[in-house]
């Protein structure tokens, strides 16, 4: 599943690599644009959610990225 989402997310982007870079590059500090979140991403986030800290590095490695 999240290799399927992974492509449909590249997809919407066309595929191009210098757009999720730079797209990525500017939602690193905002949560905005989450679909180009990476797995890193997804856990810097949880851990600013009370309640959800404790158990964001659990996703370490796991595949979730911001476009599932």
């Amino acid at each position: 599943t999240s290799f399927h989402y992974g492509i449909m997310a590249l997809k919407r982007i066309n595929y191009d690599k210098k757009e999720l870079d730079r797209r990525r590059e500017e939602s690193l500090n905002e949560n905005r644009d989450v679909i180009v979140w990476s797995n890193d991403r997804v856990i810097q986030w949880l851990t600013t959610i009370q309640g959800l800290k404790e158990y964001a590095n659990n996703l370490a490695e796991s595949g979730v990225h911001g476009g599932l």
